[in-house]
């Protein structure tokens, strides 16, 4: 009885792929795929990329403090943007895609599955099957699972270099290129960073240099701007990206050209910083508006071959569609972070923490040595 039930079901499907053969257009469907795709990579790196470039800046700056005239101190500044539990995010694919498996964010819970492109009747919305095995006809993209860890991390690491220009203001510059490629040699064959290139810059002014009262018994209110960037490109091979799971036997044929990806971000930031100096130590409460603007993008191709006559049951020659932005992600985000931060100075050496709350909490540490002091 239920195969009697498995094979009538069968011969309907058949009979509504021949009746939407009019209503179909393979290569329209098939260029749905990398917005559908891209939604998902988007939501996967959401709690890393997002707050990252404002981590960055949020990095900068520990004490409202500004050097004197010609004086140059070298820092190095560890920061990261923190992401609670990260949450499962769900999207709305078109009916075109099926999630098999569970979607996960990247620091999230989430087995391994894959995103299966299946082609519709575009009147009735139902896929097509393979009427001798039942397959749907398609393939499989295959997803990362969730590293299941409770949270989520953005790193920056900074060397920064301050100069003094006098009149209480200050400009902060740090470049930082090769240091990605330089620690990932080795880590797998399918996987090489090509270039890396991250930089920031800052300026700020110590607005209580004009209030003698306030300079005297060490208060310091600096207004800053900052800008930070990164910059990434990276050559993968098939093995890390897997195969592409092809279903209806060769109906459907899916040829990865995948070369590299490239992403990048730029951040740009205005702070308020209100300090007091006490002996040795530096105490600051700050406010800052974030804006980061970001991408990630696909080098190479997909081809995708469907036979001109599936809906017929032959495969007799294919329709070739090809894919050149698989993956095209364009995203900002805006952050108002309000915070403490505190510096121990010890002669030339200072040592600051700094922590920022918004919908993440932002939190960094520096160690630095003063090169040039005025006596």
């Amino acid at each position: 009885m239920i195969k009697k039930i498995q094979i009538a079901l069968l011969f309907s499907f058949f009979i509504v792929a021949q009746k939407g053969h009019a209503q179909i257009n393979v290569s329209e469907q098939i260029q749905t795929i990398p917005s559908n795709l891209s939604m998902y990579i988007d939501g996967y790196l959401h709690d890393l990329i997002t707050p990252q470039g404002i981590a960055t800046l949020n990095n900068l700056q520990t004490s409202g403090k500004i050097l004197g005239q010609w004086e140059l101190s070298l820092s190095v500044n560890l920061g990261a943007g923190i992401v609670g539990i990260p949450k499962t995010i769900q999207n709305n694919y078109s009916d075109n895609f099926e999630l098999i498996g569970n979607q996960p964010s990247l620091f999230g819970e989430g087995t391994e599955g894959s995103l299966f492109f299946q082609i519709v009747d575009e009147e009735t919305r139902h896929p097509y099957y393979d009427p001798f095995t039942g397959e749907k006809l398609g393939f499989g993209m295959p997803l990362l699972p969730g590293a299941g860890l409770g949270v989520g991390v953005s790193p920056s690491v900074m060397p920064v270099v301050s100069l003094g220009l006098g009149y209480a203001t200050e400009v902060s510059v740090s470049v930082l290129p090769g240091a990605l490629k330089a620690s990932s040699k080795g880590l797998t064959g399918d996987f090489e960073i090509t270039k890396d290139m991250m930089a920031s810059f800052g300026i700020r002014h110590d607005v209580f240099h004009w209030v003698p009262w306030m300079s005297k018994h060490n208060f310091h209110l600096t207004l800053g701007a900052a800008y930070s960037m990164m910059n990434l490109g990276s050559k993968v091979g098939d093995g890390l990206l897997g195969e592409f799971e092809t279903g209806g036997g060769d109906y459907v044929k899916a040829t990865n050209h995948l070369t590299g990806v490239d992403y990048g971000f730029n951040s740009y930031g205005f702070e308020a910083m209100l300090s007091k100096k006490l002996s040795f130590i530096d105490l600051s409460l700050f406010a800052s508006t974030n804006q980061s603007e970001y991408f990630i993008k696909t080098k190479g191709s997909i081809d995708v071959d469907v036979a001109n006559d599936f809906y017929q049951g032959s495969a007799s020659g294919y329709e070739t569609t090809t894919l050149n932005n698989l993956v095209d992600i364009e995203g900002n985000i805006n952050r108002f972070l309000y915070g403490a931060a505190l510096q121990f100075n010890m002669g030339r050496v200072h040592w600051g923490f700094k922590a920022a709350l918004s919908d993440e909490l932002y939190i960094s540490t520096s160690l630095g040595y003063q090169i040039l002091k005025n006596k």
